[in-house]
């Protein structure tokens, strides 16, 4: 199952999560006949097979991978945003690249995050859960990683909340784009990526 804070695994020791940047908000997951699942989307925008702990993956410039399928052949098809087409990759050209360093399965996140709509015009509703009491911060960043702004900072309660961005910010307003909401609390940040349509 994919999830905001990475891909979770069901087995018969219970649930259990990848919890590294390529499965945060994976998009697609599937598997094909050699054994590897093949997962896309997330914040990294990384294409990549996962079998056992090793990751073998590229990295898709400004596309947001999208639906992914395997074929009869062993061949990867893909769409995504800002994709004018489908891509295919031949069983022969798969990404051979391989990390290890992502670590051991971890238990899985309590917290959420979510935004709507989304993409937006001008405002969106942020919403996030916590399983208990903490101390956490949203922020706003943009596709280099820089804070665009702090939209909340303290003690929560647990149970959901919500804020709103006005991305207008009074005269100046930011500019058309991917943006990221960033949750940062107990374990790792939990990230939820954001379109701006003018």
């Amino acid at each position: 199952v994919g999830t905001d804070r990475g891909l979770a695994v069901h087995d018969s020791r219970g649930w259990a999560l990848y919890g590294d940047v390529p499965f945060e908000g994976a998009q697609t997951i599937t598997g094909d006949p050699a054994g590897r699942v093949w997962v896309c989307g997330g914040v990294s925008c990384e294409v990549g097979a996962l079998q056992g702990n090793r990751w073998a993956s590229v990295t898709l410039d400004e596309i947001a991978p999208g639906p992914l399928a395997i074929d009869a052949h062993g061949d990867v098809w893909l769409s995504g945003d800002n994709m004018r087409g489908v891509a295919r990759w031949a069983s022969a050209a798969l990404p051979t690249a391989v990390r290890t360093d992502f670590g051991s399965l971890e238990p899985v996140a309590v917290q959420r995050l979510g935004a709507a709509p989304n993409p937006f015009n001008q405002q969106v509703e942020v919403r996030f859960a916590l399983a208990r009491p903490g101390s956490v911060v949203l922020e706003v960043l943009n596709a280099s990683g820089q804070i665009v702004t702090t939209l909340a900072r303290g003690d929560y309660a647990a149970g959901s909340h919500a804020v709103v961005w006005d991305a207008a910010d009074g005269a100046k307003g930011v500019a058309s784009g991917t943006y990221f909401c960033q949750l940062a609390g107990e374990g790792r940040p939990v990230v939820r990526k954001i379109s701006l349509v003018r």
